[in-house]
């Protein structure tokens, strides 16, 4: 029976969003709507770490809503989702998922046994008949996961999405169409960049910070005080304790306090927005990076969702730093709210993911929520078979009779496909002269052409592929390797970063020593190492020798 409804569910660090809506819809309605308290410790980069406990507290929220749909959908935000965008030839739909599984091991050069393989389509160049797709590694143990939690639930699962699909879902609908928009989504442990260009995804970043660095650095404040993360977000939800500028001593609602009091107040006020200093780099670092790359559009305004909009005067001190206009959202277009769901349209914008996935959840290459149905009825089971043992005598002989017949259509249409696609075999040629010709013309240039040649375009591919928390301190090239000093906020992202290193065509191979992990005064983590990035070994390098030259620069972040 074909799904009509689901139940959409976004589990976050400190703040869960359900909505019970349409399935497949451009412009869902909204039946029913309930956000309630994450239970703390529950949620670990996308991972439920008690589902037993949590189908609990999921199965008392959803009675107490009055939402009694059984079809689950979730998406879901974690570092261990490794995403890729491709471009391939133009294909029929029904086609796109043999040539991603024909390709995965190139798009992702690593064991990918462990994780499920999906896409979604970005755009279709019509001009260059080609696809823009982006591709994502899921791993098998997250679904798993939300497979375990629904059977605990006793519900049926329809997808896992990725929250950057299902926040481009439904800007792709409802975006206003302009030359260039970002949204910047703020939520509990991460963020999430989306540039649209004219309702086509442009670019799309996820930064590890979001807005328990503030929450943190009120705890740490208040830590002789019986407070826990829901009272810090309370006091940032209803009081800036922000300020307007990173430098200088600029607060909000200071006024009728007493000089005790107003100390006070002013070193939270110092110590949340010293903790924002990272968060604002590393977006300004993705404007940057958009900007250089796409040269004639430029950020004018930063549209801001998630949980970071209800934070008192943060949308200001980023505005001011950005040197961009931010503006918080909190109703959603698009949506239609019923009566029962009313209450939530104020701050339907908490819901967009939600609603995202509902439209078009990422497409998994093979099925992987669909099970076996089993029969209900074993005295319909018995009937069934009974009758199929009486039948059998007649139906053997009219199967042989019709099989032989079968069979024989059967090879005539697949002759009759083999002469239709004749032409693959001219195109198979042609490409085949084409490579070698292109192999000879790539040895040629390959004997004359040094890698030092190629540094420019090194730099770029960095630049390009490097996770956004990761700081290149200095490097230098010689004929044979590329040496990096580099820093990374996590080992997590360490191990992203070498994934990504080995996606680079200039390098042989990528070898790491050296590696330190020191801590700030703020908690923040670096781990430091030397990257070895080996060259291929040509002809042309072999000749040099070790008298090549080195050319040397400097990064700072």
């Amino acid at each position: 029976m074909a799904i009509r409804r689901v139940v959409s569910i976004e589990i976050g660090l400190s703040r869960t969003k359900v909505c019970e809506t349409d399935y497949k819809k451009n412009n869902p309605k909204i039946y029913k709507s309930i956000v309630f308290d994450t239970p703390e410790h529950m949620i670990e980069d996308g991972y439920i770490r008690d589902k037993i406990g949590f189908a609990e507290v999921l199965r008392v929220e959803l009675k107490r809503a009055g939402i009694t749909c059984q079809n689950l959908l979730f998406s879901v935000a974690s570092n261990r989702i490794i995403s890729r965008e491709v471009t391939i030839p133009m294909a029929k739909d029904i086609m796109i998922p043999k040539i991603i599984e024909a390709e995965k091991s190139e798009y992702f050069p690593m064991d990918i046994s462990e994780y499920e393989v999906a896409y979604t389509i970005l755009e279709r160049l019509a001009d260059t008949s080609q696809l823009r797709i982006m591709v994502y590694a899921v791993p098998m143990n997250l679904i798993k996961n939300y497979l375990n939690l629904s059977l605990e639930m006793k519900c049926k699962i329809v997808s896992v999405d990725f929250v950057g699909n299902s926040i481009f879902q439904w800007l792709k609908i409802h975006a206003k169409e302009e030359p260039v928009s970002l949204y910047l989504q703020m939520n509990e442990q991460n963020s999430l960049i989306t540039i649209m260009e004219k309702k086509a995804l442009s670019l799309q970043r996820m930064l590890n910070i979001g807005t328990d660095i503030m929450t943190n650095a009120v705890l740490e404040k208040r830590s002789k005080e019986s407070m826990n993360a829901y009272d810090a977000n309370q006091m940032l939800e209803h009081d800036s304790y922000i300020k307007t500028h990173f430098e200088g001593r600029d607060f909000y609602d200071m006024e009728d306090l007493s000089e005790h009091e107003l100390a006070r107040k002013q070193e939270i006020c110092e110590a949340v927005t010293d903790s924002l200093r990272p968060f604002a780099a590393n977006v300004a670092r993705v404007i940057e990076f958009y900007t250089a790359k796409s040269k004639t559009m430029h950020i004018t305004t930063i549209q801001m969702l998630g949980h970071g909009v209800k934070f008192k005067g943060l949308d200001i001190l980023l505005g001011n730093e950005l040197g961009v206009q931010v503006i918080p959202v909190t109703e959603l277009t698009g949506a239609v709210f019923t009566k029962a769901a009313e209450t939530a349209a104020a701050s339907g914008q908490e819901l967009i993911s939600c609603l995202g996935a509902s439209i078009q959840t990422i497409q998994y290459i093979r099925p992987v929520f669909e099970t076996d149905k089993k029969d209900e009825n074993g005295m319909r089971s018995m009937f069934i078979l009974l009758a199929a043992v009486v039948a059998a005598a007649g139906l053997l002989v009219f199967l042989s009779v019709k099989g032989y017949t079968d069979e024989v259509k059967r090879g005539t249409k697949l002759e009759q496909q083999i002469a239709e696609s004749q032409y693959i075999v001219d195109i198979f040629n042609e490409n085949t002269l084409l490579a070698n010709a292109k192999q000879e013309v790539a040895d040629m240039d390959a004997a004359n052409t040094s890698m030092t040649d190629n540094l420019m375009e090194i730099i770029a591919e960095l630049e390009n592929k490097l996770p956004s928390g990761t700081v290149i301190h200095s490097l230098s090239s010689t004929e044979t390797a590329l040496m990096l000093n580099v820093s990374c906020g996590s080992k997590a992202e360490t191990e992203k970063l070498l994934l990504q290193m080995q996606e680079i065509p200039y390098f042989a191979s990528v070898q790491v020593s050296g590696i330190a992990e020191t801590e700030d005064d703020y908690g923040m983590v670096t781990v430091s190492f030397t990257l070895t990035c080996n060259y291929p070994v040509t002809d042309a390098s072999a000749d040099t020798g070790t008298d090549a030259g080195t050319e040397e620069g400097t990064v700072n972040e």
